[in-house]
C-alpha cells in the first residue's frame, strides 16, 4: 500500500509507471480524499498493489478521510494505466453513457473539428511586458488580453471586471502589438483569428466564441481555432455535462483543487463528439444567440445548451446533476 500525491493517478510522465504496475503489481484497490489529510500541500491518494497477483475486474474503491468503501463495480473497466478514473469513481463521478465508456465516444473527437494551443512562459512573460490599460471608447480598443479571470461560460468579463496579470490589476487590458519581440508577435498574430477562448482549472469547461478575432489569451486560457461556421458546435461540447465528466475522470488528479479540470491544449482535442447530431445543432443555435447578453442570461443560456448537450450525448439526468 502506497500513499501517493493524487497527480500519479493522471501524470502523462508517469503513464509507464502505472502501466508497468498493471502488469507486474496489479492494482487491488484504490483510496482518494477531497480533503489534506497529511501536513504536505498536496492532496494524497493510495494505491494498494499486489506484486505477481492478477488484475482484479474491479478494484476495491474507498473514500476518505475516514475509509468508506465505496461500490462501483456497475462501472466498465479502464483501460490500462487510466488509475484516475477509479479515483474519481470513488469521488462520486456520474455514470456515462455506454459509448462514453472508453478514451472516444465512437463518434469522434474534436480534434476531427479544430486544432488548439496555449502559451507557455515566453508569451505569458511578452504579453506581461506588451500589457496596457486602454483608455478610449470601448469598441475602438485594438487587441484584447483576456485571462481566466474574465471568462465565465459564455461570458466575456473583459472592461466589466478587474483581472490580474504580472501582479497588476486590469480592466481593459490590450496588446501593443509594437513591444512584442519578433517570436511572441508571431504567436499572437497567429491566434487573431476566429476562435473559442477556453478557461479550465475549473470545476467546469468555460468557453466564449471569438467571432472577430480580436482576443489574446494569455496563459494558461487555450485557443481552440476552427473555421467560423464550427464555434458554436465546439462551444456546445466544452459545455457538455457528460464532457466535463469525461474529463475529469480521466484526468483526475492533474489540478490544484480535486475538482477542478486542468486540461492541456492537446488533451482538449482528445474530447468525445455527441452521437445526436441535431440535438448538438440545437445546442449550437443557443450558443450563436448568447453574443453580447448579459452575465446573467449567459448564465442561463449556458445551462440550456448543457441540458441540451447532456441529451446529445445520451446521458442521464444524474449526470445533468453532477455538473
Amino acid at each position: 500500500a502506497l500513499i501517493q500525491p493524487q497527480s500519479v493517478l493522471a501524470g502523462r510522465d508517469t503513464r509507464a509507471l502505472r502501466e508497468h504496475c498493471d502488469r507486474e503489481a496489479p492494482l487491488q484497490a484504490l483510496w482518494a480524499t477531497r480533503t489534506a489529510v497529511f501536513d504536505a500541500s498536496v492532496r494524497a491518494c493510495a494505491v494498494v498493489l499486489r506484486p505477481g497477483g492478477r488484475p482484479r475486474d474491479h478494484p476495491a474503491l474507498a473514500a476518505g478521510p475516514s475509509v468508506a468503501i465505496v461500490d462501483r463495480r456497475d462501472r466498465p473497466q479502464p483501460e490500462p494505466g487510466h488509475w484516475a478514473v477509479h479515483a474519481a469513481r470513488a469521488l462520486g463521478a456520474p455514470t456515462l453513457p455506454p459509448a462514453m465508456a472508453g478514451s472516444t465516444s465512437g463518434t469522434g473527437s474534436l480534434g476531427d473539428l479544430a486544432t488548439a494551443t496555449a502559451g507557455f512562459r515566453d508569451e505569458y512573460y511578452g504579453l506581461v511586458a506588451a500589457c496596457r490599460e486602454w483608455d478610449g471608447p470601448v469598441g475602438d480598443e485594438p487587441n484584447r488580453l483576456v485571462t481566466v479571470g474574465s471568462v465565465d461560460p459564455l461570458d466575456l468579463g473583459w472592461g466589466r471586471q478587474t483581472c490580474r496579470l504580472g501582479g497588476q490589476r486590469w480592466k481593459r487590458p490590450i496588446i501593443d502589438l509594437d513591444r512584442l519581440d519578433a517570436k511572441v508577435r508571431a504567436w499572437v498574430d497567429q491566434r487573431l483569428e476566429p476562435k473559442v477562448v477556453l478557461a479550465t482549472q475549473s470545476r467546469v469547461l468555460e468557453p466564449v466564441v471569438d467571432r472577430q478575432g480580436r482576443l489574446v489569451p494569455a496563459t494558461p486560457l487555450i485557443a481552440v481555432s476552427a473555421p467560423s461556421d464550427q464555434l458554436d458546435l465546439i462551444a456546445a461540447v466544452l459545455l457538455a455535462p457528460p464532457v466535463v465528466a469525461w474529463a475529469w475522470q480521466r484526468w483526475f488528479g492533474a489540478s490544484l483543487s480535486v475538482d477542478a479540470l486542468k486540461l492541456a491544449a492537446r488533451q482538449v482535442l482528445d474530447l468525445p463528439l455527441p452521437a445526436d447530431r441535431g440535438a448538438w445543432a440545437e445546442a449550437a443555435g443557443l450558443v450563436a444567440g448568447a453574443d453580447d447578453v448579459d452575465p446573467d442570461r449567459a448564465s442561463s443560456v449556458a445551462k440550456r445548451v448543457a441540458v441540451t448537450m447532456n441529451r446529445a450525448y445520451g446521458a442521464d439526468d444524474a449526470v445533468l446533476e453532477w455538473w
